[in-house]
Parts: C-alpha cells; structure tokens; sequence
C-alpha cells in the first residue's frame, strides 16, 4: 500500500508522546522502528524528520523532509513545505544563502549586451529581467510583481552563508 494511503501504524501513538514530551531521542527511535516494520505512513516520517531538526541532525533530517516531500501526495501544501525545508536546509549545509536574493553563481545568469541578466518569473504571464547590478539583493513577490527590497538580511548580499552541520544551533528557516 502507499505511504500515504497507510493507516496509522502500530506503536505510532507512544512515539507521538514521547515527541509531545519532548523526549526526541527517544521519539526518534520509535518513529525509526516503525519505519524499520515497513508501516510508516506519512505522518511517521514528518515526525521523525521534526525529531531530528529538533535534535539538530540536520542532515538526517533533510532526507525525512525529502521522503515526505515524495510521498506525502494526500496534501500539497505538506508537500511543498517539507520540500521547502528539505531545498533551505539543504542550501545552509552546502553554505549557500536560503533566501531569495540574487546570487552571482547562479545558473539561470545570460549575457545581453555586454551585460549579466537573470529572469525571474512568479507567474507564467509576466517576467522581469534584472541585472548583476542587483547581485546580492533580496528579490520578494509582492503580488505577482518582483520587488526588489535592497541587501539581503540573511547572507548581507555575499550569497553564502556559515555551512550548517550537524549540532549547530538551529536555523532560521
């Protein structure tokens, strides 16, 4: 049966207190037995990924986050979420800024006369194009319109970021 078609597994119900108890290590093991059985449903990998980012495993946690990315097809919005924590953990590990700013490394960088542009789309109707000018600036969607909003908070407009591993205090995601 599908992950997200499982019912509630075996055991799921202890593991649950432990984690309301704010006992993760131990929350952790349980919702890892329950995945080691072969029942996990959804619900058990978002916990066990929580449990983990709580205890600061950040690299464990990002393959829970991916897993209920993939498999959580009963809600969207789980979907997207547990996408977006998995894609801004895994960025702070590799040192890269989480947030939206314009970074100089980027892929999506094209040469128009003699000049470095990037398209930057949130909607299929309209585009801006921008230029390296801005490298380092936080671009928001302000309904449907990119504003930029001058030098990212986050990495100060360099684009990277202290490398987040495993025991680092918590990020801000």
């Amino acid at each position: 049966m599908e992950p997200h078609k499982r019912p509630v597994p075996p055991g799921y119900d202890a593991a649950a207190a432990l984690y309301k108890q704010k006992k993760f290590p131990q929350a952790a093991k349980a919702f890892e037995a329950i995945i080691k059985g072969g029942a996990a449903n959804v619900d058990t990998h978002l916990s066990l990924a929580y449990c983990y980012l709580l205890q600061r495993l950040y690299s464990k946690a990002v393959k829970e986050f991916e897993w209920v990315e993939k498999y959580g097809k009963n809600s969207m919005t789980l979907q997207k979420q547990a996408g977006r924590t998995a894609i801004s953990l895994r960025t702070m590990i590799s040192g890269v800024c989480p947030a939206p700013c314009l970074k100089a490394n980027d892929p999506r960088w094209f040469v128009k006369d003699g000049r470095r542009w990037i398209t930057i789309r949130y909607s299929s109707k309209r585009a801006w194009n921008i230029s390296d000018y801005h490298v380092g600036e936080y671009v928001a969607n302000e309904n449907g319109d990119a504003v930029l909003k001058g030098k990212c908070p986050v990495c100060g407009g360099t684009g990277q970021v202290a490398r987040l591993k495993d025991g680092d205090p918590p990020p801000r995601l």
